[in-house]
């Protein structure tokens, strides 16, 4: 099942990372860019959020049913991995290309980060967010995979298999509480600067992924409506005093949740805005932009100091168009010759015929309504 809006979501929060991160280039850092643009690193929460929505509108009614929670614990497994890892190793083997080539040039074209053994090693197992290391390392923002890895690994599983007994209210609960220690967390260690938890992203994503799931026990309670444009003014208000007011970093969660419900519950507006063919274009490659990204933006780096380009207004304004326009056709690219035939040959490779004879089963289940 694909929800255009929600797709469409991808494709911003995607753009509004790369953005946050091109701020970096010698001469874009001259822009008055403003909160919008310097506070583009919660697009990462709406990922984290929009992941728990959207795979427990997925996989969660396949888990109420009465077959094999171990073999569709493996598929959901399987299936995210084919999803995430090839592209991540891409990129991984990419940046160690280009590090090897700055090394042997002499050149640390990266700046302060670990690009070490240990960091290889744990970025290859996606668990370089998961608090081992102590800075970013090779492709940094590949921190976020790490933590939707663990989220998919742990909390998942707890809650389609025990948090699905909870009421809707006690889930809410949950996730607010968790949420207000780790905004405690990002104030006493990071100093409020929630773009700086990433090595321990872990701790992140596991409030917002809980909250996602939270949001879809809440819609799938209720039919779903068309209103979703109030919802969605709603969540931008309180995203704007987030970005405006740094201490209402609260805030955050709840308005990203107003977001996704009012995303699914749509409207002419909201499909508009969010479900045309562009936007969601721009979700189904969003994947590849995040990964790529940084890519461009070294480029980018090494173009404007070269050219020694001088630090005005209008040379910062075309780096900055032709720098998205580059992560966009890199996406495109990305998703098309690599994401999508990796993961569909890895799909192949890691199911049996004893899991696509589960699968059938779990469908015809789902198409009779037979839940417990």
């Amino acid at each position: 099942m694909q929800i255009r809006n929600l797709t469409g979501i991808r494709g911003i929060a995607a753009l509004w990372v790369a953005l946050y991160h091109f701020q970096a280039t010698a001469v874009v850092v001259t822009l008055p860019l403003g909160p919008i643009v310097g506070g583009g690193a919660i697009g990462v929460d709406i990922f984290f959020v929009l992941s728990g929505f959207i795979l427990a509108l997925t996989y969660a009614p396949r888990f109420a049913l009465r077959v094999s929670a171990f073999s569709l614990y493996y598929k959901f497994i399987a299936r995210r991995f084919a999803r995430i890892y090839p592209l991540h190793l891409a990129t991984f083997l990419l940046i160690l290309l280009f590090w090897g080539v700055a090394v042997r040039a002499g050149y640390d074209f990266q700046g302060a980060v670990q690009n070490d053994l240990l960091s290889a090693l744990c970025n290859l197992f996606m668990v370089h967010a998961w608090g081992l290391l102590r800075e970013l390392g090779w492709n940094s923002p590949s921190w976020s995979v790490s933590a939707e890895w663990f989220a998919y690994l742990a909390v998942f599983p707890c809650c389609v298999l025990l948090l699905r007994h909870w009421s809707i209210g006690r889930v809410l609960g949950l996730s607010m509480a968790l949420w207000v220690a780790f905004v405690a967390y990002v104030f006493v260690v990071h100093g409020g600067q929630l773009a700086e938890v990433n090595t321990d992203g872990a701790l992140r994503i596991v409030p917002e992924f809980i909250g996602g799931y939270a949001v879809y026990r809440i819609v799938n309670d209720r039919p779903r409506r068309r209103r979703g444009l109030a919802l969605i003014c709603a969540a931008l208000a309180g995203l704007a005093t987030v970005l405006l007011m740094p201490a209402a970093l609260p805030l955050l969660l709840p308005a990203v949740l107003l977001m996704m419900a009012g995303l699914y519950d749509g409207g002419r507006w909201v499909d508009s805005l969010f479900g045309n063919r562009v936007i969601v274009w721009l979700g189904e490659i969003s994947y590849s932009i995040y990964m790529l990204h940084v890519f461009v933006l070294i480029a980018a780096n090494q173009l404007v100091r070269r050219l020694g380009l001088a630090p005005s207004t209008p040379h910062a304004l075309l780096i900055l168009g032709s720098e998205c326009a580059v992560a966009m056709a890199a996406g495109a690219l990305g998703y098309y010759l690599l994401e999508c035939p990796a993961r569909a040959r890895l799909t192949r490779i890691l199911f049996s015929r004893r899991h696509d004879t589960v699968d059938t089963r779990v469908t015809a289940t789902l198409r009779t309504g037979a839940v417990k």
